[in-house]
């Protein structure tokens, strides 16, 4: 398809999706073990993932090949795996934990292969669907080309990696994906995931009990050969979770064999002590609790949809690193702010206070185009 695919004003939800806001609990999670999260970060000042801020000014940021990273990096949208101290409550309500390491873990990298216009798009045979909730760094407001390498952070519902975060590739020649084994040949050395052929000889890392099913990480030759795609290692799909840690999932139901026998993002999770209607195998869902024998006993669960995380706003506080009087926008944390909006409240200030440097606090929501965070208040540092 010659043509590009443009980034849809609010494209169709995903269907079959239950309706937000339910949830079920069974008391707090404690606050004297150590912590782990895994989520889309969904502000900054410090990182937020799944209501937490993560002071990560001496954590240990890296990606999902061990190779570090900085601060600077971590974007809206983006997933992330925390490791961290003790989640606590200020007096003014928040939770707050000092992160050890931040691991960015990326579903896929590669180049477009096809458009599936309005709302879809294909790399290394998996279908990527925008949503509502979608953050599209501004670098492709103009849309997307096929052959143009990305990178997408987002989670699998079972027939689509529905994406969180869609940006530029960050290494354009190591394609990579993240996803379940299925058909899987030991004679051939092959399997396929999504829509995707996959052989694996000459691998390093081939875990020893490769199995349909399994979740696996894999990094790719640059191009497919004779239909197939060249695996030339596989890497941890995810963290482990901690023994004895509270933790907090955020993603889609990857297995369902019973509440006792959930897998979130891969991650086993038992939640038969708090049954919630509407879970199934692709279901949205944010799950805590404290892991035992390498199992998160979940003592809170929701679920969530795409609308109802679009819903909860954006967050955000740092320095202004750049700004443009004449549109209205500044950047922040790497994420675009637009103040062009009427009936922004300002705080400690005016728009005439905002500058290159100045410190600030933004409330605000995602442009139906995924490109920029849009402002309703402004507070100046």
């Amino acid at each position: 398809m010659s043509a590009g695919l443009a980034w849809a004003a609010g494209p169709a939800l995903l269907a079959a999706l239950p309706g937000c806001g339910g949830g079920a609990g069974v008391g707090g999670t404690g606050d004297t073990a150590g912590s782990f999260s895994s989520g889309a970060i969904s502000g900054f000042g410090s990182v937020i993932v799944n209501g937490v801020r993560y002071d990560e000014r001496g954590a240990r940021i890296e990606d999902d090949a061990g190779r570090p990273r900085a601060a600077a990096d971590l974007r809206l949208g983006m997933v992330t795996e925390i490791d961290a101290g003790p989640v606590q409550r200020d007096a003014a309500g928040q939770l707050l934990a000092v992160a050890e390491r931040v691991r960015i873990a990326s579903e896929l990298s590669g180049p477009v292969a096809a458009l599936l216009p309005p709302d879809a798009f294909v790399v290394l045979g998996q279908t990527v669907r925008i949503s509502v909730a979608t953050v599209v760094d501004e670098r492709m407001a103009g849309g997307l080309l096929a052959g143009l390498a990305v990178e997408v952070h987002g989670y699998s519902d079972g027939s689509a990696l529905v994406a969180t975060r869609i940006e530029p590739a960050s290494q354009p020649g190591e394609p990579k994906l993240r996803g379940i084994v299925a058909g899987l040949d030991r004679a051939a050395q092959t399997f396929r995931i999504g829509g995707q052929a996959f052989r694996y000889a000459g691998a390093s890392g081939i875990p020893a009990d490769l199995a349909d099913g399994r979740y696996v990480r894999l990094a790719l030759a640059p191009a497919p050969l004779d239909g197939r795609w060249p695996v030339t290692a596989f890497r941890s799909a995810q963290a482990s979770l901690p023994a004895g840690a509270e933790a907090k999932l955020e993603g889609r139901i990857t297995r369902f064999d019973g509440l006792a026998g959930l897998a979130v993002n891969g991650q086993p999770v038992d939640a038969s002590g708090v049954p919630l209607p509407g879970l199934a195998l692709g279901v949205r869902v944010e799950v805590e609790g404290p892991v035992s024998g390498g199992v998160l006993r979940a003592t809170r669960l929701r679920i969530e949809t795409e609308d109802s995380v679009r819903s909860e706003g954006v967050d955000l506080r740092g320095p202004i690193t750049a700004l443009d009087r004449g549109l209205r926008r500044f950047v922040l944390r790497g994420s675009s702010v637009d103040y062009s909006g009427a009936g922004i409240r300002y705080d400690d200030g005016s728009e005439a206070d905002l500058a290159v440097g100045r410190t600030v606090e933004v409330r605000g929501s995602l442009s139906a185009d995924g490109t920029r965070v849009l402002a309703s208040r402004i507070r100046i540092g």
